[in-house]
């Protein structure tokens, strides 16, 4: 059943995969001395302690902070750790997940399927939260999949270059950011953008 489940997710979300750049991303391949705040304490702990945490109301994690920060590496070390683990998951950064929520003339109800699994799926990560170009629709589309998932207390990952306080002055994102700060840890991430010190 959970072997047929995870091919179903796949299958609807064939353009979305793990990119190539984090496929080899890891908690070991992260190098904590060089990012500023909690994250690798807490991407550890969410790790190691998932069976527990999946179970209870506060259970993802929302990694907040500039570029370059080590934020999508993080999201991305934890989907690669418990991806054997879990019933099913999606990860994708979110205007691409909005896009392809998006109804097509040739086939309608693969959006509506591919929404579906974003509400139901075991572990989602939101990869660049608030990057997305705002609209009514693409508000309302978040709105329906966070609070899935809060009514129904499933782990959620989520990244952002922007503050949840600026997210939540957006018209119709008070809901959102209201649900997303009970069913998430607020986790800041800081310092130079390692990006940008690479190239230096």
């Amino acid at each position: 059943m959970e072997r047929r489940e995870k091919l179903r997710v796949q299958k609807l979300f064939a353009e979305l995969h793990v990119p190539k750049r984090y496929q080899s991303k890891t908690l070991e391949t992260f190098q904590p001395e060089l990012h500023k705040g909690r994250g690798y304490e807490m991407a550890t702990r969410f790790v190691s302690r998932f069976d527990e945490i999946k179970t209870e109301g506060t259970n993802g994690l929302a990694f907040i902070g500039p570029p370059g920060t080590g934020k999508t590496h993080l999201a991305y070390a934890i989907l690669n750790a418990l991806l054997p683990r879990v019933r099913s998951a999606i990860c994708g950064s979110v205007p691409d997940l909005m896009e392809m929520l998006r109804p097509r003339d040739e086939d309608r109800k693969v959006g509506e399927q591919r929404l579906q699994a974003l509400k139901t799926s075991e572990l989602v990560i939101l990869d660049d939260l608030g990057a997305e170009r705002e609209s009514d629709w693409v508000t309302e589309r978040l709105f329906m999949i966070i609070n899935a998932r809060y009514n129904e207390q499933l782990p959620t990952i989520i990244t952002s270059n922007v503050e949840l306080g600026v997210l939540e002055r957006m018209n119709g994102w008070e809901r959102i950011i209201s649900r997303i700060s009970e069913m998430c840890y607020a986790v800041l991430c800081d310092g130079k953008d390692r990006r940008k010190h690479k190239k230096g």
